[in-house]
């Protein structure tokens, strides 16, 4: 079991991005970015999709669309020195 966790934690990193896929609602997939004002992480924006919506181009977009979000909002939360806890 951990050896596959480890693994599983290695393809996010490299990826970049998280997947649950329909671990928490069946016929849902969540993509989710680490916000990465303190290190390591401890807080991530997310969004869920039905898979009866979800293609290749829009896990695409999808993922784009939470990288952008990541980069403002750090740069929000980081000048506000709102990341060190």
């Amino acid at each position: 079991m951990r050896p596959a966790l480890d693994a599983e934690l290695e393809r996010t990193r490299k990826r970049g991005y998280a997947i649950d896929e329909q671990e928490n609602s069946i016929g849902l997939r969540c993509y989710a970015v680490a916000l990465p004002y303190v290190d390591p992480p401890v807080d991530a924006i997310s969004v869920s999709i039905t898979l009866a919506r979800l293609s290749t181009q829009r896990e695409l977009e999808v993922v784009d669309l939470l990288r952008q979000m990541r980069g403002r909002i750090t740069r929000v939360v980081n000048p506000m020195g709102l990341g060190a806890y």
